[in-house]
């Protein structure tokens, strides 16, 4: 079977614990599984798709819905080969429950912020992409 990942993407994965997956899934898939979120949004969190005044909140619970079919998109054919690209063809499962996607809206702040060098008991910074 022909592979997704380029010897690129997968250094990138390596150094970087992140790779792009372009076409994971169907614009159609993508634009359900995003109204979907946003449907979530103003029902658990009052937060409205049209007005970016609700946008300020802290967004917490959305896993909660992961049992939704609408995940099931996520385990396209693309999708998996890549998985198989990173692990190996075979040695994985398709996931009963993906988890969640995050949603993290721009905060209003009365200070100035910069990136932390340590938290989380000395833990480095990171980032989840």
């Amino acid at each position: 079977m022909a592979k997704i990942l380029k010897s690129t993407d997968l250094e990138c994965f390596q150094q970087q614990g992140y790779v792009r997956i372009p076409e994971a899934f169907s614009p159609v898939d993508a634009l359900a599984m995003q109204d979907f979120i946003w449907d979530k949004l103003e029902e658990k969190c009052s937060i409205l798709r049209s007005e970016p005044n609700t946008w300020d909140k802290h967004v917490t619970g959305l896993n909660k819905s992961a049992e939704n079919t609408i995940y099931s998109d996520i385990a396209s054919q693309r999708m998996c080969r890549a998985i198989d690209d990173l692990l190996g063809e075979g040695t994985w499962e398709i996931p009963k429950k993906w988890g969640s996607f995050l949603v993290s809206f721009p905060q209003k702040l009365n200070h100035n912020w910069t990136v932390p060098t340590n938290h989380c008991n000395g833990i480095p910074w990171h980032w989840d992409g």
